[in-house]
């Protein structure tokens, strides 16, 4: 995760090489007066001439890790399928995984989805006989409370 740069209001005089640096790298900058933020500086780029302001912003803080997913597409004010859609647009991904932490979890989501099938049929089955039998089973298997 690359944090914003600080600059106070001191600085520019003798850092302005490094927020302009920044801006040309695509980082964001924030600038800060008697230790309080005043300025966001956000790069003058592409992203900005065709998304806006605050969708821009959004792909720069989800890009460099400083916020999640939810948070951008909020900054952006989209729905988060939408975002993702405009993460894909972008050609920026969505998800940070390694090949092999991507094989672990599809193995661990296998697994899940074998064992949730075999809580299904044992449900299922559950049902019927409660069915067949008395009410109250009935109540139990589908998890109401029975006075």
């Amino acid at each position: 995760m690359e944090p914003l740069e600080v600059f106070t209001v001191q600085d520019l005089a003798q850092r302005s090489d490094d927020l302009f640096r920044n801006a040309e790298q695509g980082r964001l900058s924030l600038i800060t007066k008697d230790g309080r933020p005043a300025i966001l500086a956000v790069p003058f780029d592409e992203r900005l001439l065709d998304h806006g302001i605050h969708r821009a912003m959004a792909l720069h803080l989800f890009e460099s890790g400083q916020v999640t997913l939810s948070q951008s597409a909020k900054v952006a004010n989209l729905p988060i399928v939408d975002f993702l859609d405009l993460l894909g647009q972008a050609g920026i991904p969505a998800v940070d995984y390694s090949p092999d932490e991507l094989e672990r979890d599809l193995v661990e989501a296998e697994r899940y989805k074998h064992l949730r099938g075999i809580e299904d049929s044992v449900r299922s089955e559950q049902l019927r006989q409660a069915l067949r039998g008395e009410r109250h089973d009935l109540d139990a298997v589908l998890g109401r409370v029975t006075e």
